[in-house]
């Protein structure tokens, strides 16, 4: 995706490039449409069809899905909810007309860890030095990669995806789904190097977003804090993450402090790939792919 003026969109070999595009002005002019055509073309309906826009998205529910659940949920209580989720599939430069539809998702888990200790000087190294504790932590988070978990999505989705790719990707997404351990691990390695997005579709997964110390540049500061933002599969258990002890200098004697953010959604049920829902998006996927396409 180019960068463009905050305002501006453009169209380049055939795709839009502008703000929010993918994330996430698409679905919502996909939606919107879909109910303007149902309308215009009289369609004749078994079940109601609800549009909801909210601007809440996932980081502040309580203006968005949140509000609309626990004081309007008659007006949108359905069977079932198509929400964001899917895309196609980018080779070179090149997309491919893959179909991805997502029916469970990894649900985030708030981690704040803190590193307290004394003020420091820049030129007199501390062994207590909060900010030294933290970033050990941090490293500890960075290189931490739990167990490879398959699920009935993520099963079908690499063989699929196998499927339809050329040759040697095709054999990652066949290894990583053997049952030799080796052969397993090389494919992982492979995808956490090329294709982090899959790699962590495998797995509990966490990432450190943002880490704060210090206040001048000869002097750290009373303490460090950092925060790391941990998805986890829908599902799967947690476990405890790497690195808190380090944060606090447990070799000094100190612990570090974890702070577990209260998570602002609940989990959802997985759909499962049987249902009316999917098997409905996987025809109209599949028709679009081989229905002739007409080009500008």
């Amino acid at each position: 995706m180019e960068v463009t003026r905050r305002s501006a969109r453009r169209v380049k070999a055939g795709h839009v490039y502008g703000r929010g595009t993918v994330d996430d002005k698409d679905n919502l002019t996909a939606s919107l449409m879909t109910i303007l055509l149902l309308k215009r073309l009289n369609v004749p309906l078994d079940r109601d069809v609800i549009f909801l826009s909210e601007s809440g998205e996932e980081g502040s529910t309580g203006v968005g899905i949140g509000f609309m659940v626990s004081q309007h949920y008659p007006a949108i209580e359905a069977e079932y909810c198509l929400a964001e989720g899917g895309g196609v599939t980018r080779i070179n430069g090149e997309v491919k007309l893959t179909r991805r539809s997502r029916r469970c998702e990894k649900i985030p888990r708030g981690i704040e860890l803190i590193s307290r200790g004394i003020s420091g000087h820049g030129s007199v190294p501390l062994k207590s030095n909060a900010i030294v504790h933290m970033a050990g932590a941090v490293a500890r988070i960075g290189e931490w990669r739990p167990e490879i978990r398959f699920n009935e999505t993520t099963g079908t989705y690499f063989r699929r995806l196998a499927a339809i790719s050329p040759p040697d990707v095709a054999k990652v997404y066949r290894d990583v789904l053997s049952t030799d351990p080796k052969v397993r691990a090389a494919a992982d390695d492979w995808l956490f190097e090329n294709e982090p997005r899959h790699s962590s579709m495998l797995r509990t997964s966490v990432s450190p977003n943002i880490f704060q110390g210090g206040y001048r540049s000869e002097r750290d500061s009373v303490g460090s804090q950092g925060d790391a933002r941990r998805p986890r599969a829908a599902g799967r258990g947690s476990g405890e993450v790497p690195g808190a002890g380090e944060a606090g200098g447990e070799r000094s004697g100190r612990r570090g402090e974890v702070h577990r953010r209260q998570q602002p959604r609940p989990s959802a049920p997985d759909a499962r790939l049987d249902s009316e829902p999917f098997k409905a998006l996987e025809a109209a996927g599949r028709a679009s792919t081989t229905r002739p396409r007409c080009r500008r």
